[in-house]
């Protein structure tokens, strides 16, 4: 998702850059560039995160498309669940 959002990050890059520093193109590129490396490098740890994330599931046997398994529900005791149990407050 990263990868296919790269182009407009580029314009926001540099549209960031141009409101944040002065009227100058060197001042906008060194604002820019660096946000852009940032966005890069974030783009390589998602594919090195993702990569290990299916070598484990691999790993332990499970497909790596298999979904977890459903909630159990919550179990409450009867007493929890009986009205009778509530406290009675006096009428004022």
């Amino acid at each position: 998702m990263l990868r296919e959002k790269r182009r407009y990050f580029i314009v926001i890059a540099f549209v960031i850059a141009a409101v944040l520093t002065p009227p100058d193109v060197i001042s906008q590129a060194s604002l820019a560039i660096p946000l852009l490396a940032l966005y890069e490098g974030a783009i390589v740890a998602v594919a090195i995160v993702e990569k290990q994330a299916a070598a484990a599931k691999s790993a332990a046997g499970t497909p790596p498309s298999a979904s977890p398994p459903p909630p159990r529900p919550i179990r409450r005791s009867r007493a929890a669940l009986a009205p009778d149990n509530r406290p009675s407050f006096p009428a004022a």
